[in-house]
């Protein structure tokens, strides 16, 4: 079988313009996105890709260097802190659709500070380390809205 490169294209393209499309409406949707102009939505919605979690998975953990962004799309996670001497984390926040965590680790370079776990099974919109920091770099107004969320975990 051959396909030839403007057929392989133009069906590549129709893929790529379709994810950016249903990122574009489920970010727009988030809180965080308030006030990014459509050229930096873009950016970040070809940026993110799709991940699912099984119920009880951990999609980050305490201690870890942190890789990437998450926004919860589906479903339900919840962040555990795990105290020295103990041997079970102690729930400190819920995550619910449109709710995002690691970028702390990103915006800090320190290790993660909780485990996220799923409930239920989940799906994330994930944005790997080196776009997370390309972007907040150039979008002043998405480098604001994460470090002003930042007083949420103090």
């Amino acid at each position: 079988w051959c396909l030839a490169q403007k057929d392989f294209f133009a069906i590549a393209g129709a893929h790529i313009m379709e994810k950016r499309a249903r990122y574009l409406e489920f970010l727009s949707a988030v809180p965080l996105f308030d006030g990014i102009d459509e050229n930096a939505m873009k950016q970040i919605a070809d940026a993110m890709t799709e991940a699912w979690y099984a119920d009880g998975e951990a999609i980050v953990r305490q201690g870890e260097v942190g890789d990437a962004f998450f926004v919860l799309e589906e479903g339900e996670a919840v962040a555990t802190v795990l105290a020295p001497g103990q041997d079970t984390g102690v729930e400190v926040m819920r995550y619910t659709s449109g709710g995002f965590f690691g970028e702390l680790a990103l915006l800090s370079d320190a290790t993660r500070k909780a485990s996220i776990y799923a409930v239920g099974p989940i799906k994330c919109a994930r944005m790997d380390r080196t776009a997370f920091r390309r972007l907040t770099a150039r979008i002043d107004t998405l480098k604001q809205h994460l470090e002003g969320e930042q007083v949420n975990y103090a």
